[in-house]
């Protein structure tokens, strides 16, 4: 069983637009042994993460973002790669993102929607408090304490392109988030 968590803040903006086409891309996966949360959350997305987490039991667990989707085979694609943590490829609004390239402490190399066994999340949390980039100080702390982290590359997920968005927020912010993460 996979526990499938989207996260969207209470206040109405243009995420909730997007929702459907999110939720549909889930009910669409040629895997079908899933249970789909979604979560608002008040503050922040990583609180929202950890809330849907809590009450969930499954296996596996995946969050994906309210603007973003995923291709119909992510789920079967990413159980057949033996990991802790499954990343892929993503379909972005000007290029191919190929997980893995370079050196996690430098850059994240993972995009926040990953394939992940419960059992890393009940170790590590998502930081509620580093307002950003948590998924990229998530996988860093997998990684630092010996999960396994693969990467299929292959695009099979899409990344929204959303203005003043908080990704776009986290890269303004870069330099701060990565000494933050990274010290």
């Amino acid at each position: 069983m996979i526990d499938i968590v989207i996260p969207i803040k209470k206040e109405k903006n243009i995420y909730w637009e997007l929702l459907p086409r999110a939720i549909e891309s889930v009910l669409n996966q040629t895997y079908t042994d899933f249970r789909l949360i979604v979560q608002v959350y008040e503050y922040d997305v990583a609180e929202g993460r950890n809330k849907a987490l809590l009450g969930s039991n499954g296996e596996y667990c995946l969050t994906l973002d309210a603007d973003d989707w995923l291709e119909p085979t992510f789920l079967e694609e990413c159980l057949k790669v033996d990991a802790d943590i499954v990343a892929t490829g993503a379909y972005l609004s000007d290029r191919i993102f190929h997980p893995g390239q370079g050196s996690f402490r430098d850059n994240n190399q993972i995009l926040n929607c990953s394939l992940f066994k419960r059992k890393v999340w009940e170790k590590y949390q998502f930081n509620e408090e580093l307002g950003g980039y948590e998924d990229w100080d998530w996988n860093l702390r997998a990684i630092e304490n010996g999960f396994i982290i693969k990467a299929i590359d292959i695009p099979l997920v899409n990344i929204s392109d959303v203005p003043n968005s908080r990704n776009k927020g986290s890269i303004r912010r870069h330099n701060e988030l990565k000494e933050k993460i990274c010290s």
